[in-house]
């Protein structure tokens, strides 16, 4: 018996493998971040010309997909610039959330996961409606589904 979210895992995983382009990358995260980490939201965030650019939204209620911030302003731009998974096990409890921007959301906790090293050109972000840290399989599948991503951008580039 394979968990379901190791499936999910390995089939972002073959598909990242014949990725082409950054469009094809995006729709597979879109595709396969839910099913890794189990949130009710996810993200796909690139970082542009110090921005943060929220290029894919897949949420319960409308967040910021084709919207930009400055990378100050945004937990994706600290988790991008630091090059660390940022875990917020409750948004209204830490500095790093603009929480008047989530105030309209479902959203009370995150992780968001940088691709790449620092600064990292992208982060997966991962929603929940209730506060909590994520378990460890979470973080360790979302790290791994990083990592393919960071390769297949990597292979589009050459």
């Amino acid at each position: 018996y394979v968990p379901a979210k190791w499936v999910a895992l390995m089939a972002a995983t073959e598909k990242l493998a014949c990725a082409q382009t950054l469009d094809d990358v995006t729709e597979i995260v879109r595709g396969a971040a839910r099913g890794v980490s189990g949130a009710e939201g996810i993200t796909f965030v690139r970082l542009l010309n110090d921005r943060c650019n929220y290029v894919a939204e897949d949420a319960t209620g409308p967040l910021w997909e084709g919207q930009n911030f400055p990378k100050e302003q945004c937990v994706s731009g600290w988790a991008m610039m630091h090059g660390e998974v940022t875990i917020i096990p409750d948004i209204y409890d830490d500095d790093r959330v603009p929480v008047a921007a989530y105030s309209q959301t479902f959203v009370k906790s995150m992780v968001m996961t940088p691709i790449g090293p620092k600064p990292a050109p992208a982060a997966i972000g991962a929603y929940w409606s209730e506060k909590g840290d994520p378990t460890e399989e979470t973080l360790t599948l979302l790290g791994l589904l990083a990592r393919h991503v960071e390769m297949a951008m990597r292979n589009i580039a050459l």
